[in-house]
C-alpha cells in the first residue's frame, strides 16, 4: 500500500497522526507527472490539519491547491479554506492576526471573483470591513507566489449589491438577538409576578379564611351548646370510684374539671400491686388469643389470687352497670366540644377488661358457670358503651375491648341464650342515627370482628379473598402514584387550601350537612381499616371510595385531606391520627385529633 492510500485510510478512520505523517510523504515523493496524487495528498492533509488546530498549516495546503490548473480543484479548496478561516476565528487560543495575514494573502494571489463568495460568508465578528471591500491584483502565471502583491481598497459596482445583503443580514441577526432579549425579560417579569401573587394568596388567603372558619366555628358551638352540655353523671363517678380505690385505675376521663367537683385520688397500693401483674396478664391472654383450641389454660397463680381478691369488687361493678345501662349508655361518650363537662370511657378501663376475662377462664375452669355469666355480661356492657364513639380515642378503646370480648367468645364452652340474639344482631351492622348533630357513628365496628371470627368462618373467607384481591390490585399503582402523582397534590394542597376553607364556610346550612356526612363517612372508613388492621393487610392502600361511594363535590369541598391522606396512602393507624395539620382546612375536622396523646397511640396501634 502506498503512503498516499495509507494516509487516506487513515484520515478516515480520523487517526488524523498517521494520515499527516503518510500524506507528507506523499507530497514529498510526488512529481510533477503525478499531479493527481500531489493534490490529493495536500486534499488530505488540509482535512487533516483542520481536525488538529493546525489552521495555518492547512491553509498553507490551501494555497497549493489553488495553484491546480484544474478549475474544480481550485473551487474545492476556496469552499473549503475560508469554512476553516470561520472556524479558527472563533476558537480562543487561534491566533487570529496570523489567520487573517494568510486570508490578505489569499486574496492577493488568486482570482478575486473564485474567492469574493467564501469571503462574505465571515462574520463581521471577525473580519475587517476593508477587506471586503477590498478588490486584489489578479496573480499571472509569472507572479513570484511567495511575495504578498500591494493591496489597493476599493469597491467596485459588482461588489457593493452583495456587501449590502452582507450588512442587512448583520443587523438583521442582531434585531433578532435585541427580540429574544426582550422576550426572555418580560418571561422573568411575568413568571416573578405570578409567583408573587401565589404567595399572596397563599398567605393572606390562609389568614382570611381562618377567620371565617374561626366564625363558622363559634356559630356551630353556640348552636349546639344545650346539645353539648350533659347532667352530673353519677353512673361514672360510682364507677370511678371503685376503679380508683380497688384497682388504682382512672376508669372514666372527664373532660372538664367541672364535670364533677369531687377529686377521686388513685389508691397507690393497688395501682403499684396491680401494674406488677401488668406483664403476667397480657402475656397470658396473647397466648389464649392465639391458640384457636377451646381448651382454657389455667393462670398463673399470683393472678389467680388477685381476681379471689377481688370477687366482691366485680359483684359491686355488674350492679353499678345493670342498675344504670341506660344513662350510662348514652352519657358515657366524648362529644363535639371537648371543653363540654361530660364523661368518657377512659384508656385504663382496658386494663379493667383484661382483669374480668382472666377471671372469666378462672371460673371457667372451677365451673362456676353463675360468675362466667356475670363477668361476661359486664365485658359486654363495657365494650358496648363506646359502641356508638365520638372520638378516635373511643374507637380504639372499642377496638382493644372487643379484641378482649372475642378472646372470651372463642374460648368459652357455654353462652348463656341472650348471646344468640346478639350475635344475630351484630352480624347485621345498622346506622344508629340519633337527634343530634352526630348523625351517626357509623356501622357498628364489632360487626367486623364477629365476620373475622371463628363462628362466621365461611363469611370471613370471602370477605378477605376480595380484600386480598383488591391489596394485589392495589399495590400494582402504588409505586407510580408515589412517584408521579404525590408531588402534584402536595403542590395542589398549598395552593388549594384557602380555597377548601372558603368553601367549607360558604353557608351554615351547607356546614351542618358537612358535618353529619362527614363524621358518618369517616368512621366508616376507620371501621374498614381497623378490620384490615387486624387482618395483618396493613399494606393495601384500601380506598375509601371503592368501598363507600363519595360524591365528588364532599371531596373537593370537606374530604380533599381524607381523600389523599387516608384513601391514597394509609398504612397504619396512627395516620389516622397524627395528621393534625386537618384542622386547617376544616374546623370540623379537628374534632377527629381532638384527646389524642403520642402515649395513647403508641398504646393502641403498636
Amino acid at each position: 500500500m502506498s503512503s498516499l492510500e495509507a494516509g487516506l485510510a487513515a484520515l478516515k478512520r480520523k487517526n488524523y497522526a498517521v494520515a499527516i505523517k503518510q500524506l507528507e510523504a506523499s507530497c514529498a515523493a510526488s512529481s510533477q507527472s503525478h499531479q493527481s496524487s500531489y493534490y490529493r495528498a495536500q486534499m488530505g492533509l488540509m482535512q487533516a490539519y483542520a481536525a488538529t488546530h493546525h489552521y495555518h498549516k492547512s491553509l498553507t495546503a490551501c494555497q497549493n491547491l489553488l495553484l491546480s490548473s484544474s478549475a474544480k480543484v481550485q473551487q474545492w479548496a476556496a469552499q473549503h479554506s475560508f469554512s476553516i478561516i470561520k472556524i479558527a476565528l472563533k476558537e480562543a487560543d487561534t491566533d487570529k492576526d496570523e489567520i487573517l495575514a494568510q486570508l490578505r494573502q489569499l486574496i492577493a494571489q488568486h482570482n478575486y471573483q473564485l474567492l469574493h463568495d467564501s469571503i462574505s460568508t465571515i462574520t463581521q465578528e471577525f473580519l475587517e470591513p476593508e477587506l471586503i471591500a477590498e478588490e486584489p491584483a489578479i496573480a499571472s502565471p509569472d507572479s513570484n507566489l511567495g511575495q504578498i502583491a500591494n493591496i489597493k481598497p476599493r469597491v467596485t459596482q459588482k461588489s457593493l449589491p452583495k456587501m449590502q445583503v452582507h450588512h442587512k443580514r448583520i443587523r438583521a441577526d442582531q434585531n433578532l438577538k435585541k427580540k429574544k432579549k426582550r422576550i426572555k425579560l418580560v418571561g422573568q417579569r411575568v413568571l416573578i409576578g405570578f409567583g408573587a401573587l401565589l404567595l399572596l394568596w397563599v398567605t393572606v388567603g390562609n389568614l382570611v379564611a381562618d377567620y371565617y372558619v374561626a366564625q363558622v366555628k363559634r356559630e356551630i358551638e353556640e348552636e349546639w351548646s344545650d346539645v353539648l352540655k350533659s347532667d352530673y353523671n353519677e353512673t361514672a363517678y360510682r364507677l370511678q370510684e371503685i376503679g380508683t380505690k380497688n384497682f388504682g385505675l382512672k376508669l372514666i376521663e372527664w373532660n372538664h374539671e367541672e364535670a364533677h367537683p369531687i377529686d377521686i385520688d388513685v389508691n397507690v397500693i393497688e395501682k403499684q400491686r396491680l401494674n406488677e401483674l401488668t406483664s403476667t396478664i397480657n402475656t397470658y391472654l396473647e397466648r389464649q388469643y392465639k391458640v384457636n383450641s377451646n381448651d382454657i389454660e389455667l393462670p398463673p397463680k399470683k393472678l389467680q389470687i388477685y381476681t379471689e381478691d377481688k370477687e366482691k369488687v366485680f359483684d359491686e361493678i355488674h350492679e353499678i352497670l345493670k342498675e344504670e345501662i341506660p344513662t350510662f349508655e348514652k352519657r358515657l361518650s366524648f362529644y363535639y366540644n371537648s371543653d363540654s363537662p361530660n364523661a368518657g370511657m377512659g384508656v385504663e378501663l382496658l386494663e379493667l377488661q383484661k382483669i374480668l376475662v382472666a377471671n372469666i377462664f378462672i371460673n371457667q375452669i372451677n365451673r362456676k358457670q353463675q360468675k362466667v355469666e356475670r363477668d361476661l355480661e359486664t365485658l359486654w356492657t363495657l365494650n358496648q358503651s363506646t359502641n356508638n364513639p365520638r372520638s378516635l380515642i373511643e374507637i380504639l378503646i372499642n377496638d382493644q375491648s372487643t379484641r378482649y370480648l372475642l378472646i372470651v367468645l372463642n374460648k368459652i364452652q357455654k353462652l348463656p341464650p341472650v348471646w344468640i340474639s346478639r350475635l344475630k344482631k351484630l352480624n347485621e351492622p345498622q346506622k344508629q342515627i340519633d337527634n343530634s348533630f352526630y348523625s351517626g357513628a357509623g356501622e357498628n365496628i364489632f360487626a367486623f370482628h364477629v365476620v373475622k371470627s371463628m363462628r362466621a368462618k365461611d363469611i370471613r373467607e370471602e370477605f378477605l379473598v376480595h380484600l386480598k384481591d383488591a391489596q394485589i390490585e392495589d399495590q400494582e399503582e402504588e409505586n407510580a402514584f408515589s412517584v408521579f402523582m404525590a408531588p402534584i397534590f402536595y403542590l395542589l394542597d398549598i395552593v388549594l387550601a384557602p380555597l377548601i376553607k372558603f368553601s367549607a364556610v360558604e353557608s351554615y346550612e351547607t356546614k351542618k350537612q358537612a358535618l353529619n356526612y362527614l363524621h358518618e363517612e369517616f368512621f366508616d372508613f376507620c371501621e374498614i381499616h381497623l378490620f384490615l388492621r387486624e387482618n395483618k393487610l396493613k399494606n393495601s392502600r384500601w380506598n375509601i371510595m371503592s368501598y363507600y361511594p363519595v360524591s365528588d363535590s364532599f371531596i373537593l369541598k370537606y374530604n380533599f385531606k381524607i381523600a389523599l391522606v387516608y384513601s391514597m396512602r394509609v398504612t397504619r393507624a396512627q395516620e389516622l391520627i397524627l395528621d393534625t395539620s386537618l384542622d386547617r382546612y376544616d374546623p370540623i375536622i379537628y374534632t377527629f385529633v381532638d384527646n389524642i396523646t403520642n402515649e395513647q397511640i403508641k398504646l393502641f396501634c403498636s
